[in-house]
């Protein structure tokens, strides 16, 4: 049974490309997870290039940080050769950890490549303490857990298996299991599990009968994950590893997450004000998921999100004129060139992005002019 003292979890950041990877770094993350250019689940990435991990891992290293890459999609027959020639690649970069999901890979990789640490991926499902027993026993010496899990179970997972655990602290959610939904290839021919998931959940529907059918709603959109609140908790578990989802992300929003988090670890006291300044992650409208909830509860109402689809923001203020492409409003928020505003209608759905143009500040006013 692990040891009942607290200890101080890694903080685990995404990189979808190089920005991200050093605004990580630069935040006080203590490893990157990013991918290549094939096996990885977001393909919509930049990305990365051996070429480009033979100086980024150096560079981490030199700064005690750690480096994971994720082949975490599942490999087909006539692809085995090439994921072998990648995993023969990253051994020898001595990358820190290779994340996967295909259990034939972690087989190979295991047999072929003894040197390489293993973490078994949250597409693998894992959601109980059999499942990470056998992942260990399989040659695993992390498991990334499924997000769907409650306080509960995740004690009696750390309980009852001796290895690492990783878990999912803030980011975006997949109205599915996660990894395992087929709507985007039942809908456009573009797997989830091989990289290419399209969002279905994010698009709008219509209601078969409603008058006029033409009102659209994302009825199956998920809000975003977010447990800062929950660290005290998850660390009291001896969780290993918190993670922040988001390879798709910017370097603003890697930078802001990542340094809410840092500081929430490594100063738990301080999480209310720093719940305050992580509204700034201009992320969807938040949810602890699954982990307050009971036996057999189901919490749709705390994790659905189906008038909004993008990013929420801070709140600006009331709109008190509006004209062509010109919108005044009274606000203490800075607001300049370049920034993105959302014009929120009073139905409360979700009104249309746009960019600013130019700001002119008057007797109290802000007003806005925006891009066409």
């Amino acid at each position: 049974m692990p040891d009942t003292v607290p200890r101080k979890p890694e903080l685990l950041a995404p990189a979808g490309k190089a920005e991200t990877f050093f605004a990580a770094l630069d935040a006080g993350a203590d490893a990157v997870y990013l991918g290549l250019d094939r096996f990885n689940a977001r393909l919509k990435s930049e990305n990365f290039t051996l070429k480009d991990l033979s100086r980024l891992i150096p560079y981490a290293h030199e700064r005690g940080r750690r480096v994971y890459v994720t082949l975490n999609t599942l490999i087909k027959q006539a692809e085995l050769p090439d994921a072998v020639s990648v995993l023969s690649a990253l051994s020898a970069l001595r990358v820190d950890a290779v994340i996967i999901a295909d259990w034939g890979l972690v087989a190979l990789a295991r047999d072929r490549f003894p040197g390489l640490r293993l973490h078994a991926s949250t597409q693998m499902g894992v959601h109980n303490s059999a499942g990470a027993a056998a992942a260990e026993r399989l040659g695993c010496q992390r498991v990334i857990l499924a997000r769907e899990l409650t306080r509960e179970e995740l004690a009696l997972i750390r309980q009852r298996t001796g290895v690492e655990l990783e878990v999912f602290v803030h980011g975006a959610l997949c109205y599915s299991l996660s990894g395992f939904c087929l709507a985007s290839s039942f809908l456009g021919g573009a797997g989830g599990n091989r990289g290419l998931c399209t969002q279905v959940c994010r698009r709008g529907f219509r209601v078969r009968g409603e008058p006029g059918g033409r009102t659209e709603t994302p009825f199956f959109s998920p809000r975003d994950l977010q447990l800062l609140e929950r660290l005290p908790d998850l660390m009291a578990l001896q969780i290993d590893a918190f993670k922040i989802e988001g390879r798709l992300k910017g370097g603003s929003y890697v930078r802001t997450v990542v340094s809410a988090y840092r500081r929430a670890i490594d100063h738990p006291e301080s999480i209310p004000e720093i719940r305050t300044d992580l509204e700034r992650d201009y992320g969807r409208a938040k949810t602890t998921f699954f982990f307050d909830s009971g036996p057999g509860e189901i919490p749709d109402h705390i994790i659905q999100a189906p008038d909004q689809t993008n990013a929420v923001g801070v709140p600006l203020g009331e709109v008190i004129e509006s004209g062509d492409r010109r919108v005044v409003i009274k606000t203490a928020e800075t607001v300049a060139a370049g920034d993105a505003v959302r014009i929120q209608p009073q139905s409360g759905r979700e009104g249309k992005r746009h960019t600013v143009a130019a700001v002119e500040r008057q007797n109290g006013r802000c007003e806005i002019i925006l891009h066409t």
